[in-house]
């Protein structure tokens, strides 16, 4: 779980985005083709972004797959969600297929709160979610359209509540419910937020997002212990 610097991300669509590149780094965020599923997002500050990797040879999960795991990361993020706006509604693509058919935590039908894009290699996935606590990432995703989705408009929990929720102080409530989700236990977690300062503030992100990107690959690829090493 962290924040990221601000930066541009697309899936593995990248040629529908290749004129996009020069204009969307000239806003100061960099720009980054992935291999995940879906097509353009941003993260950055006041953005929590979450990287689970699990493994479905796991006996947790042994039979699962990718809609289940999509659905999971969706219900832990409507469960966050309610816990801190308590009566207010908000609408994802599983719990109400009604509101927009697509994947996410949406708060109506035009605003979405939290998205997703996931990859599947072998018996791993990997990738996450990207969740609007602040109101600081909206600003950048008014230089895209979020996801592919015209009528798309991004909200946070900071432009619903009127109250600034930072990524360090949901991290921990939205890693028990993702937890519980996932596994379905009682979750007892003590959890540790940091938030990895540098003299850049970019390079420690860059480090715990390649480390992450890493462990997935070999899990998949099942590279030799040692290259693995020298890899990451």
């Amino acid at each position: 779980m962290l924040e990221h610097d601000p930066v541009y991300t697309v899936g593995v669509r990248t040629s529908l985005y290749a004129h996009d590149q020069e204009k969307l780094q000239k806003t100061g965020a960099q720009f980054v083709k992935t291999n995940r599923g879906g097509l353009i997002t941003y993260h950055g500050p006041g953005q929590l972004t979450v990287y689970p990797i699990i493994s479905l040879r796991g006996a947790e999960v042994l039979g699962k797959g990718i809609r289940w795991f999509v659905s999971a990361l969706e219900q832990s993020g409507f469960d966050l969600c309610r816990g801190i706006l308590g009566d207010r509604i908000v609408k994802g693509s599983i719990l109400f297929p009604e509101s927009v058919g697509a994947t996410g935590v949406w708060f109506n039908k035009h605003n979405k709160i939290l998205s997703i894009g996931i990859r599947r290699a072998g018996d791993v996935i990997y990738h996450g979610v990207g969740l609007n606590c602040t109101n600081e990432p909206l600003k950048w995703f008014d230089n895209i359209v979020p996801c592919g989705l015209p009528e798309c408009k991004m909200t946070s929990l900071q432009s619903i509540a009127g109250k600034e929720f930072t990524p360090a102080e949901v991290a921990p409530q939205f890693s028990e419910r993702l937890f519980a989700n996932l596994f379905n236990p009682k979750c007892d977690l003590e959890f540790t937020y940091s938030d990895f300062l540098s003299e850049d503030k970019s390079l420690p992100w860059e480090k715990v997002v390649q480390f992450v990107l890493d462990d997935a690959d070999f899990r998949t690829k099942k590279l030799p212990r040692q290259e693995y090493e020298e890899n990451r």
